[in-house]
């Protein structure tokens, strides 16, 4: 495949949860970061906080930020895929996690493709993969949802979805919502899916409080989890 003499746009993953950088975020990844000079972040004052934990002598000041998701606008995509085409490496960072998977930045590099840019991924945590991993249901067919309806007959809805998508093809069903309705929608997943059905919690994924359970339907009636307001992964599955 033909690309042309330019700069390489790095997708470079950060933490999911506070604190432990070093712990997973390889060395590769960190070194190139701080190799890079541009960034295309969501969130700027979190991407430079993350960029000084990698190491402490980085002078932020001379870095050069553009915004992407809800900040974005088709000016600053411009202006990055100017730099690209100019040789400059530009590196992109979402408020946590892996850039572009469940988080903005799909879309540049959508257009970074279309101008024949080198597009690398970098390693990182993910805790859709890591909740795959750890959660003992099928790892060869699954999919990913995202946030679930707000409204509960749509939420409801979609989880009766999901559970008709399992039966179908077996692939295991992953999503989330924010910490203050994980309760609520681990009831409606109780009364909207099959006993023999299981379902893994994973809270707080790579971080201090990380919890990943996995039981049946009916073994989560009988004894629900404690529910700390911190961020969690869902799966559903055989």
């Amino acid at each position: 495949m033909d690309r042309i003499m330019s700069g390489t746009l790095y997708l470079i993953p950060c933490p999911i949860t506070e604190g432990g950088t070093t712990e997973v975020i390889p060395l590769e990844t960190s070194s190139i970061a701080l190799r890079c000079r541009i960034f295309i972040v969501e969130n700027v004052k979190q991407a430079r906080r993350y960029l000084k934990s990698l190491d402490r002598s980085t002078d932020i000041d001379v870095l050069q930020f553009y915004s992407m998701g809800k900040h974005a606008d088709d000016v600053e995509q411009s202006s990055i895929i100017v730099h690209l085409k100019s040789g400059e490496d530009v590196g992109m960072i979402s408020d946590a996690g892996c850039p572009a998977v469940a988080d903005p930045g799909w879309e540049l590099v959508a257009l970074a493709h279309q101008n024949g840019i080198c597009v690398r991924p970098l390693v990182g945590p993910s805790s859709i993969l890591l909740t795959l991993m750890a959660s003992g249901m099928n790892g060869q067919s699954f999919a990913f949802h995202g946030y679930l309806p707000i409204d509960k007959t749509d939420r409801q809805q979609g989880i009766r979805e999901m559970v008709r998508s399992i039966e179908r093809s077996g692939a295991t069903q992953l999503f989330m919502d924010t910490p203050f309705r994980n309760e609520k929608l681990f009831q409606d997943i109780l009364s909207n899916a099959p006993d023999n059905f299981n379902l893994c919690l994973a809270q707080d994924v790579t971080g201090p409080k990380e919890r990943i359970i996995t039981k049946s339907i009916q073994a989560w009636k009988s004894k629900s989890p404690d529910f700390l307001k911190i961020p969690m992964m869902m799966a559903l599955g055989h």
